[in-house]
Formats: C-alpha cells, sequence, structure tokens
C-alpha cells in the first residue's frame, strides 16, 4: 500500500450571485465527475493539465489531488463514472495499472492509503471502466478475463473474495441497484442486448427479451423509484420508449408518443421529480423536447422545445427542491445550457438565478451535502472546469429535504421497528414497507407538524428475511430507503 500526501490546494474563484446561492469556480480542475461523500469530505474524479485525470477530494472547500497512478499528462482515470462506491472508509474506483496499462480496481481510503485490488485469482485481467456499482457492502464491476469474455464480478472488501457472477461471456452495459437486486444491460449472441436480472440474496438470474430474438432492446437510462425501476427500451414494433419494472410484472411498456415503430425517448438521462419523470422525447415533426410523465396520471406533458432537433437532457440533479438540467442545445441558438427547474411552468435558464453566470455544456451533476457539483464551461472561451453551487437555504447534508436524522431501529427486529425523524416544517410522509419481491407489507401516509416523530411499524407477524423500507414526502420525493432484517 502507498500513503499519498496530500497537494497543494488550488485556488478558487467566488463569483457573486443572487442572495440563495453562492457559486464557486475551480478553473485549475477542468473536470469533475462522480462525486462521492466518504467521510466529511467529498472525492470525485478531477482532471488537470499536468496529471490528467485523477482521484481528487475537497479539503476544506477547495479540492486537492490525490493521486497521480501513471504519472504524468496521461489520465489514470477513464471513461465516464457516475459513481465511486464508498464501502468499509474507502472510495472504489477503477483505473489504469501503471504495470501493464490495463484497467483494474483500487481502493482509497479516508486516512490517506492507495490500494490496488489484486483480480487475477478470479482470472481478471481488465476491468471496464464505465460502471462500479456497490450493494450491501460489495463492489459490482464489469471484468475481462484471459479468453476476452465480460461478465460481472463481484468483490468483497471485508473477505478480498472476488466472484464471477455471469456465465454467459456476454457483455454487460450500464448497471445499477435496484433494491437489492443488480439490473444491467445484458449482451449475449442469440438474444442482443436485453434486461438482465441478478437476485444476488437467492441466487437466481433473469434476462427479459423485450426485443424478441436476437435483436436488441438496448435497455438503458435507469433510474429507480420506490419499489419500480424505469428505463428506456427498443423494439422493431414501437421504437424506443419509456419502460417500467418489477419482479411481479416484469419489463412494461409505458409510453407510445410516438405511435408505431418511431421512437419516442430521445436519449439522455431518466431523472424522477416531484412524482413525475423528466426525459428527452420526440415530437411528430422529430424535434426533441423535454418531457414530463407523471407516474400518478400516468400522463405526460411538454415541458419545452429548447431550439431544435439537438436538445438533449445528459445530466441532472434534485437539489435544495429544485431539478437542474443540462440540456443539450444548438449553441449558435444558446450559448447556456444549464437550465433549473421547480415543478411549474417550464424550465428557467441557469443564469437568471446564478448572479448571471452562464454554463455551457455541463456534465456529471451530483449532490453530495448541501452542495451541488459539476463541470461546466463558461463564455467566452468555453473552458470547461470544476463548479461548486451553495444554496443558502440548504443548511447539511440531507436538509434540503424537509425530513432529516431518519433512522430505523432495531435492525434486525423481531417485534417492532421504529422509523424516526425531525421535520423543519409540517408535511405528509409516506411510508411503507415491502418484501424483496416488492409487495408492500406495511404502508402509512400521515400528516406530521414540525419536530421530532417516530412511527412504530409492526412485523411480528412477517416471514423472516429481508424487506426494504422507503420514506417519502407528499410529492413522492425519497427521503430515505434502506433494509431492514426480520428475525
Amino acid at each position: 500500500m502507498k500513503k499519498l500526501f496530500p497537494l497543494m490546494a488550488l485556488l478558487c474563484l467566488n463569483v457573486a450571485a443572487q442572495a440563495q446561492y453562492q457559486v464557486q469556480d475551480h478553473p485549475s480542475v477542468s473536470t469533475g465527475i462522480a462525486f462521492s461523500p466518504l467521510g466529511s469530505r467529498v472525492y470525485f474524479v478531477g482532471g488537470e493539465s499536468a496529471t490528467g485525470a485523477e482521484l481528487w477530494r475537497f479539503n476544506d472547500n477547495l479540492p486537492e489531488r490525490l493521486t497521480d497512478i501513471w504519472q504524468g499528462v496521461r489520465s489514470s482515470i477513464t471513461g465516464n463514472l457516475k459513481q465511486m462506491p464508498v464501502v468499509n472508509g474507502s472510495v472504489y474506483f477503477p483505473a489504469l495499472d501503471k504495470t501493464n496499462g490495463g484497467t483494474i480496481l483500487y481502493a482509497y481510503s479516508d486516512a490517506g492509503y492507495l490500494t490496488a485490488i489484486p483480480l487475477s485469482p478470479a482470472g481478471v485481467v481488465e476491468v471496464l471502466d464505465n460502471e462500479v456499482v456497490t450493494i450491501d457492502d460489495t463492489i459490482y464491476f464489469v471484468g475481462r478475463d484471459n479468453n476476452g469474455y465480460l461478465d460481472i464480478y463481484g468483490y468483497q472488501p471485508a473477505t478480498g473474495l472476488i466472484a464471477q457472477l455471469t456465465t454467459q461471456h456476454g457483455s454487460a452495459g450500464q448497471m445499477t441497484n435496484y433494491n437489492g437486486l443488480l439490473v444491467f444491460a445484458r449482451t449475449t449472441i442469440n438474444m442482443g442486448s436485453e434486461l438482465g436480472v441478478l437476485d444476488l440474496k437467492n441466487g437466481k438470474s433473469y434476462t427479459y427479451d423485450i426485443n424478441a430474438g436476437n435483436s436488441s432492446s438496448f435497455p438503458g437510462s435507469f433510474t429507480v423509484v420506490d419499489n419500480t425501476l424505469y428505463f428506456a427500451a427498443t423494439t422493431a414494433a414501437e421504437g424506443r420508449e419509456l419502460y417500467s419494472y418489477d419482479p411481479l410484472t416484469g419489463p412494461v411498456r409505458l409510453t407510445d408518443l410516438q405511435p408505431g415503430a418511431a421512437n419516442s425517448v430521445a436519449g439522455g438521462v431518466i431523472v424522477h421529480y416531484k412524482g413525475s419523470l423528466v426525459f428527452s422525447a420526440y415530437t411528430n415533426s422529430s424535434e426533441r423536447i423535454l418531457y414530463q410523465y407523471n407516474l400518478a396520471s400516468k400522463a405526460g406533458t411538454q415541458l419545452g422545445a429548447y431550439h431544435g432537433q439537438s436538445a438533449i437532457l445528459t445530466s441532472a440533479a434534485v437539489y435544495g427542491g429544485k431539478l437542474f438540467m443540462n440540456i443539450d442545445t444548438s449553441f449558435m441558438f444558446n450559448p447556456e445550457s444549464l437550465y433549473i427547474y421547480d415543478g411549474t411552468g417550464l424550465p428557467k435558464i441557469a443564469s437568471q438565478l446564478l448572479g448571471g453566470a452562464q454554463y455551457q455544456n455541463v456534465y456529471g451533476l451530483g449532490v453530495c451535502g448541501n452542495k451541488l457539483y459539476f463541470t461546466g464551461a463558461t463564455l467566452p472561451n468555453l473552458q470547461g472546469h470544476l463548479v461548486v453551487v451553495t444554496d443558502s437555504t440548504v443548511l447539511g447534508v440531507g436538509e434540503q429535504l424537509v425530513a432529516t436524522g431518519i433512522e430505523l431501529y432495531p435492525n434486525p427486529a423481531t417485534t417492532e421497528a421504529h422509523i424516526s425523524f425531525s421535520l423543519r416544517q409540517a408535511t405528509k410522509l409516506n411510508v411503507q414497507l415491502a418484501d424483496m419481491q416488492g409487495r408492500v407489507v406495511y404502508a402509512s401516509a400521515k400528516q406530521y407538524s414540525a419536530g421530532k416523530h417516530e412511527i412504530t411499524v409492526p412485523v411480528s407477524e412477517l416471514a423472516v428475511g429481508v424487506y426494504m423500507y422507503t420514506v417519502a414526502d407528499a410529492d413522492g420525493t425519497v427521503l430515505d430507503r434502506g433494509r431492514v432484517v426480520k428475525e
């Protein structure tokens, strides 16, 4: 193991903004993605001209580079990571192995130690650098073996064991944690790229042939809302549409905005905001628009065309009760791509709220604690750099939500489980307990006053096993989610 000492903190520039927002530009850091909280600090993949993309973190609100694995201007961390799992006091990420040039898995502890994870005992020669997911303190990644086959592997930091989870030797695309199930795009010779599901607790594997035969449905843009997974998939008959999935019903198509084989979903990300899914969609004239699909009413509304055919929602994050979005548009019509939406009217150009700062080509939007992070370019030179936004109404970790200090105990539970929380204001909370098949076994919807509260959930009549609890506000925004074991 190698201990890396912090380098000199880079200079940041404070930009004046309206009273609600403070904006910090860090021009020396050209890239910032995959923001992950560890302890009291935020870790991320950052870039600079001297070293390329490496592991960084914020220390006293200033960014510092932690690694230079490859050494020199070549980037050690490649690809476009969405997240870096945090397990047992360390952050995990794929990066180049300076001995052979392949990509392997690394761990960096909050104490400052960098460790290369030995993968050879499992026959893994390289880790794909785009997807790393954690479920129950196990790190899941796509690995390549000596024969060039791609499969999903699981690494347990506590034991050091690596297990191969798929054996069809098919490539795996996007992955996500769906309430303890590992969901991914599985590519095989017989079915093409289809929806794959690994039930890790019960050791079962499922593949759903949405676009029947050897044609691909290319499932992607996964997002989890309560006990349902939503994603986009393509079929020959309907084109690319919005789908839902749960273990009881399987994949279900929700939209056909452009009847027939024409595509409805236009690519990019799908994000949940105030009980709706927001994504890019096509109109009859093949223009890309921003579309809002209400999960309760199953109805949709258009949120704006955004200057023609190039409008795609490429990155999004909910922060301070608002939806921050990068809408990729034609630069000749609009020099800004960052928008803010509060659920009413149409999204507003961010410069109207961020003190006039105009951001283009925004990506990596992520929230850690009480801050919003992203990479953006500003006029006139459009040079990308790290940006940090602080909302003065968001006071601390989790306080952008109405409920704070949410805690479930005891866990495991035998007769009762208690959920305690504090509310900043009077609000309605929805509490659900569901089994691992998605069946709701307890539900409560109640109006609470500001202050501290406790909910008692009876579990004595439930079968022994693992259950998922969810606490959400009246708009459907999930405030807390986790597992409880019934003994």
